[in-house]
């Protein structure tokens, strides 16, 4: 199973540390802070740095959105190991999505409830452009709903030797 020739083989700490130092100003402004925590010796995947990129910017843009209301302004970015792959978490404490949406959320133009599409701003292509990018990579997508509330999306890359 060879990566796509555009992708680079390695750990995504640095790329994922860079995109939250990029969207910790926009992410203060908005009142919310960005909590990152790295599990040690993440497995190495294989990876483009601009996609990954696009999809942090992409997850902490969509929670500051959808989680603009909550109580709880707080974004919080996991990578973390699961059995062989590697986890990139992105939660918000926000209203959530009821379980029977998880999934189509990632559809172009999907939005969650009626309330939420006057009150929020936005194209709708945001999650469906981050599985995209994420298919391109080899890697899943999904989006869990955590106990707490919130929405936790979650990108599931395969290690790459």
């Amino acid at each position: 199973d060879r990566p796509p020739p555009d992708l680079v083989i390695g750990g995504l700490e640095d790329v994922v540390r860079e995109a939250v130092s990029k969207l910790a100003a926009h992410a203060r402004r908005e009142g919310f802070e960005i909590e990152l925590d790295c599990a040690d010796d993440l497995p190495r995947v294989g990876y483009d740095r601009d996609a990954m990129t696009q999809i942090v910017f992409n997850l902490v843009d969509n929670a500051i959105k959808y989680a603009r209301d909550a109580e709880r302004k707080s974004i919080a970015i996991r990578l973390v190991v699961a059995g062989p792959n590697v986890e990139l978490r992105v939660r918000d404490w926000g209203p959530g999505a009821p379980a029977d949406q998880l999934e189509r959320i990632f559809e172009p133009f999907y939005r969650v409830g009626e309330e939420l599409t006057r009150t929020t701003e936005g194209t709708g292509i945001g999650l469906a452009l981050v599985r995209e990018l994420a298919r391109g990579m080899g890697a899943r997508v999904r989006a869990e709903a955590p106990p707490g509330g919130g929405l936790e999306v979650v990108v599931d890359m395969p290690p790459q030797a």
